[in-house]
């Protein structure tokens, strides 16, 4: 289990056992849980504020909650790369602008699009789906990034995402993908497939972006794709589907 401890340390806040050094090749596959086990902390938080209010404030607790069960991770990257492709400079100056720890305007509505868009998906949901398709987005929207971690290219740059993407195995895509399918077809049938498949094609267009723009993919654009991944995601298993 040490490779789950280690993914659930690197991908959330959630308390777990630490298992010393692991390389990503044994934790990487073990992504997509994770990621399914914080957004079982936000549908939690739907759930229990169901008891007691009506559907805004359950989807606005089921944000909140998801922030603080991943630390914030993936919309700060999002926010990172909103303000490196929003300068408009060169790649080797616009990775150094995403590195800058402080936010510029881009950066900043693109984390207030991250709320917007994600509050509003979660309302356009029913509460006995919702919990569904927080967990099922959730782990596919992070096999999406795994499997983008591995196809690559990597940039040029420091950091943990460079250094992650570098020690793949050559099966960690294939079984973080298959945790994945496996997570959202259970819980959400045929949508949850087809919510895999849109998170895969959202990642494949950053990677687009992030090859031609940065000259490759950073830690910052891997928390962008795991965040856009979710909202897609979200918005295919929001859809009115027949299930």
């Amino acid at each position: 289990m040490s490779g789950l401890w280690a993914a659930i340390r690197f991908l959330t806040r959630l308390p777990a056992p630490d298992p010393g050094p692991q390389p990503p090749s044994r934790y990487a596959p073990w992504l997509p849980l994770a990621g399914a086990l914080a957004g079982a902390v936000a549908a939690a938080a739907s759930a229990l504020s169901g008891l007691l209010w009506p559907a805004p404030v359950q989807a606005a607790a089921a944000l909140v909650a998801g922030l603080w069960a991943t630390g914030g991770l993936h919309a700060d990257g999002l926010m990172d790369l909103a303000d490196g492709l929003g300068s408009h400079r060169p790649a080797a100056e616009a990775r150094r602008i995403m590195r800058d720890s402080r936010v510029g305007a881009m950066g900043a509505l693109a984390g207030a699009a991250a709320v917007v868009v994600r509050f509003a998906l979660l309302l356009a949901m029913p509460g006995a789906w919702r919990w569904r398709a927080l967990i099922a987005a959730a782990a596919a929207s992070r096999a999406a990034m795994v499997w983008s971690a591995a196809r690559g290219p990597v940039a040029p740059a420091e950091g943990m995402g460079p250094a992650f993407m570098e020690r793949l195995g050559p099966w960690t895509p294939v079984l973080a993908l298959a945790a994945g399918l496996a997570i959202a077809v259970l819980l959400a049938g045929g949508a949850g497939a087809i919510a895999l498949l849109a998170a895969l094609l959202a990642a494949a267009g950053l990677r687009a972006v992030a090859a031609k723009r940065l000259d490759g993919l950073t830690g910052d654009v891997l928390g962008a794709i795991a965040e856009v991944g979710e909202w897609v995601a979200l918005a295919v298993l929001a859809a009115r589907w027949p299930i």
